[in-house]
């Protein structure tokens, strides 16, 4: 196999002595670089050159840097490799000078574009937010002329609840994943608030983990069902103030994915999701079992002594 000599050799080299960091030698792309003539290289140790290069010298090891050297021009930008020294050979190595200036220059103009992109996003999800809480907010001055404004109030809480995946993903532009905490934290609290149990403090058990936008949605317009059933029809009026609400959602790494267990319960009475009779029938249920079979999950309950409703999926991929 033919080797190629130092001046065949495209891009800038230098042999340098390691035990010296004396330069024996280099071709015309290196002198090039530093803007000398190729006949002065051996003239030169390597920290006149290239000072920050000398950290490159261990024992043996092939090792790589990045450098910027000023010119004339501007700044080019180098990449510095250092050849593993062989067996049985002298001290001398040689040092590869390889120009990047144009591909930083290139990752410099993507690295702005995405961070426009990454604002765009970020503003998107804003507008976003808060056109759906002007809706939230339009129902709930609509509800003020109803002799019976439950059902918008309702309808506000799921607005709501949409409204808050948008807050979330603003948290972080360019990324389908949110903090399932910080967001079904929001949902149940949105929730007490829109039935007049702001006072009611939730307790929540929620592992800090980011989730894909679209499971978190789902799981937030379920947990707002259930928190909203329990106002409605599960406190008694006289309890109020023994009311209690509680959240707890743990994860558990398979080797098919991430599983997910989310439990909500309460201290009052069951009843089927938006139904007080208590039966199948319930409008919320409907929407909850549509929402389960689209995550392909499991939904246990338990009605005595307290409703405790749980949730059981399996997050695939990352």
């Amino acid at each position: 196999m033919k080797h190629l000599s130092i001046e065949e050799y495209p891009e800038g080299i230098l042999i340098l002595d390691t035990s010296t960091l004396q330069i024996q030698d280099g071709n015309a792309r290196a002198a090039e670089l530093f803007g000398i003539d190729k006949e002065r290289i051996p003239e030169f140790r390597l920290p006149e050159l290239l000072p920050e290069a000398a950290s490159l010298i261990f024992d043996g090891e092939a090792a790589s840097m990045i450098h910027e050297l000023p010119d004339k021009t501007g700044t080019r930008v180098l990449e510095i490799s250092l050849a593993p020294r062989e067996k049985d050979r002298t001290s001398s190595r040689p040092l590869f000078l390889r120009e990047i200036t144009s591909h930083c220059a290139i990752r410099r103009e993507l690295e702005k574009e995405l961070e426009r992109h990454r604002l765009l996003d970020q503003e998107t999800h804003h507008r976003v937010k808060n056109s759906l809480a002007i809706v939230s907010s339009l129902i709930g001055l609509k509800s003020v002329d109803l002799e019976n404004p439950g059902e918008l109030f309702h309808l506000a809480s799921q607005v709501d609840a949409i409204a808050a995946i948008h807050h979330e993903l603003a948290k972080k532009p360019g990324s389908l994943r949110i903090n399932i905490c910080s967001y079904l934290s929001t949902v149940v609290q949105n929730a007490l608030r829109a039935y007049g149990f702001q006072q009611l403090l939730p307790e929540m058990n929620i592992e800090n983990q980011d989730v894909p936008a679209k499971t978190a949605t789902s799981l937030g317009i379920i947990v707002n069902e259930i928190i909203i059933n329990a106002c409605k029809y599960g406190f008694k009026s006289g309890t109020l103030s023994e009311a209690r609400v509680w959240l707890e959602l743990s994860t558990i790494s398979r080797t098919d994915g991430t599983e997910i267990m989310l439990r909500i319960g309460n201290n009052g009475t069951f009843h089927t999701v938006n139904s007080p009779a208590g039966d199948s029938s319930g409008t919320g249920m409907a929407l909850i079992n549509s929402l389960l079979q689209e995550m392909n999950a499991r939904l246990t309950v338990t009605k005595e002594p307290h409703p405790i409703f749980e949730i059981r999926l399996t997050l695939t991929g990352k």
